[in-house]
């Protein structure tokens, strides 16, 4: 039997009769003589284009279901929280009811390769997210926020008050009924100075422009806040008969952080004086 054969057989099995691994290979293996095994190596090849046709099978279904789901605001609330932790087909399938191949592929996950597996569940995530932001009037200005915030980051352009602002943003937002209100009060409190960044202007004009009481992109936006906003290390070094003090982290306002390194350097002297 031709692979081309074997693999319409298998197509024919999962997609028009719905059967399952077994069964297909059944089906497959109908003509051989009595007595007569299959070899592994046929065996394989039946396997591989059934998870490989299942795959697609539940790719389809999920999509048509999580389409009608991205209108409903439970699942968008619920998706957007715990995208970040969708990882393996169970997880996809507490996001809505299994259907016939996504019950399946769970069945078989095994076989999935892995980077196939990943592929598919990282896929089906950027589809849920495209059709969330495509059916919400707010999923674009959430977009040049976040845009626009790594722009500023990255060149530096964060204001001790916008740096401010967001510190507490990041350590509130949890507390709050909503999300996007609450963010686009406390950028509302920023106030740009003359020389401001025309980036960092376009940063809080995109905030301004929200209109939604909730942000859909509310985790990924505390992730890029939370990553930029570590906390600064303090650190003093010996070489020598010399003292090194060493302040890191990813954005530092010398400013904010004279007192705890004039603490620093008070305990050190201390310390040197006890060991006199």
């Amino acid at each position: 039997m031709f692979a081309t054969e074997v693999a319409d057989i298998v197509d024919d099995a999962v997609c028009k009769q719905q059967l399952d691994l077994d069964r297909t290979k059944k089906l497959v293996f109908a003509k051989l003589p009595d007595g007569e095994l299959p070899h592994a190596a046929d065996v394989k090849l039946i396997e591989n284009y059934f998870v490989k046709i299942l795959i697609d099978c539940a790719r389809i279904e999920l999509e048509k279901k999580f389409q009608q789901l991205c209108s409903s605001a439970e699942f968008v609330n619920k998706f957007t929280h715990f995208s970040d932790r969708i990882a393996t087909i169970p997880d996809l399938l507490d996001l809505c009811e299994a259907g016939i191949y996504a019950t399946q592929l769970k069945l078989y996950s095994s076989l999935v390769d892995e980077l196939d597996l990943t592929n598919f569940i990282v896929n089906l995530k950027v589809y849920i997210w495209k059709n969330i932001l495509d059916k919400t009037t707010s999923g674009n200005a959430e977009l040049q926020v976040l845009q626009r915030l790594v722009v500023c980051f990255q060149e530096n352009l964060i204001s001790e008050s916008t740096y401010d602002e967001l510190k507490k943003f990041k350590d509130n937002c949890e507390a709050q009924s909503f999300s996007a209100h609450y963010f686009k009060t406390q950028m509302k409190k920023v106030t740009p100075g003359k020389n401001s960044s025309r980036k960092l202007r376009a940063f809080l004009q995109a905030a301004e422009n929200l209109t939604s009481d909730h942000l859909f992109c509310e985790t990924q936006l505390l992730q890029l806040i939370r990553f930029y906003l570590k906390s600064v290390e303090i650190t003093i070094h010996t070489r020598g008969n010399r003292s090194i003090l060493e302040v890191t982290g990813v954005i530092v306002n010398m400013s904010q952080e004279i007192q705890q390194i004039q603490e620093r350097l008070l305990s050190k002297q201390i310390d040197e004086v006890c060991d006199e």
